[in-house]
């Protein structure tokens, strides 16, 4: 588990996640009435309260999609957009990000693939893609990430289909590398009521990555607990780091680690392309920072 990652970067960022989850307008770029991640997001932030009047599909093809005004680009928008949901593939999505800081955005989600998951190539494309949101102080979030949900904000900002129940605020953070588990934790804390400060899918962690989320609601109030879906890292340091704040400052974090069969490990890599990482430095990392490891008896439990 190397600590550098691709930016060079070891020590957590601290990026102002303000536009991000609690956005007051959003703009979805590749609205479309027939694509699925187009109405999926505008679908959950309808189900989170997210209000219609603060939904701008941005789509020069049409005048309307999901029943709301359709604008042609970013700079035609009525008002600045908080946060811009790039539902775009790989080589239009720079392009996009460059035009979501030329109109004053916050915060942009970034859901295309193809990037340090794939191939080398696509390592140089994202790493160019985190600097670029890195000198204008975009939090980006992604790419390869389906998004996230904040109840608390109506930032229903989620793309893998319509959540069978809008989630209820409360307090704890679920943080995962995998989207598809992160959507069955969401499907059943709608069932079950549970009360969710954030559920954040990472995907590649370009700028934002499990340790800038840690370290973020460690030193959330509104957080007591912080929940990690892990595959793997390429920034064990950072990652020891944030946790340990968050273990000063009282927050339990709890662990699920994925990937710990050699099939598994292969699928982190595919899905990330990181490295899983021997087991054994995961259970010695996570015992060290007094973590709740599920399914492992190394590790402390806390009653």
């Amino acid at each position: 588990m190397s600590d550098i990652g691709p930016a060079g970067i070891s020590a957590p960022r601290r990026p102002d996640l303000g536009f991000l989850l609690a956005p007051a307008r959003v703009a979805v770029v590749g609205a479309s009435d027939s694509r699925h991640y187009s109405r999926s997001i505008i679908a959950n932030l309808r189900q989170q309260g997210f209000p219609d009047q603060a939904i701008f599909p941005v789509n020069p093809r049409y005048g309307t999609v999901a029943g709301l005004p359709c604008y042609p680009s970013l700079p035609d928008l009525p008002s600045r957009p908080d946060v811009v949901a790039v539902l775009v593939g790989r080589n239009q999505a720079r392009p996009m990000v460059e035009a979501a800081t030329a109109a004053g955005a916050g915060a942009a989600l970034v859901i295309a693939d193809g990037y340090a998951e794939e191939s080398a190539e696509g390592q140089v494309a994202q790493d160019d893609l985190s600097r670029l949101a890195a000198a204008a102080d975009l939090a980006m979030l992604g790419p390869n990430t389906l998004g996230y949900v904040v109840p608390s904000s109506g930032a229903g900002m989620w793309c893998a289909g319509t959540l069978p129940r809008p989630l209820a605020p409360g307090g704890t953070a679920v943080l995962a590398q995998s989207s598809g588990m992160l959507n069955l934790i969401m499907s059943v804390a709608g069932d079950r009521r549970l009360g969710i400060r954030a559920a954040m899918s990472v995907g590649n962690g370009a700028l934002i990555g499990l340790p800038e989320l840690i370290l973020h609601f460690a030193e959330d109030p509104e957080t007591t607990v912080i929940s990690l879906v892990v595959e793997s890292t390429d920034r064990p340091r950072a990652l020891a780091t944030a946790m340990a704040v968050a273990r000063r400052a009282g927050k339990p974090v709890v662990v699920l680690k994925i990937g710990v069969s050699d099939l598994g490990r292969r699928n982190a890599i595919a899905h990330t392309g990181r490295m899983a990482g021997p087991e054994q430095g995961w259970s010695a990392l996570l015992e060290r920072m007094d973590a709740i490891q599920i399914g492992r008896a190394s590790c402390r439990e806390r009653v």
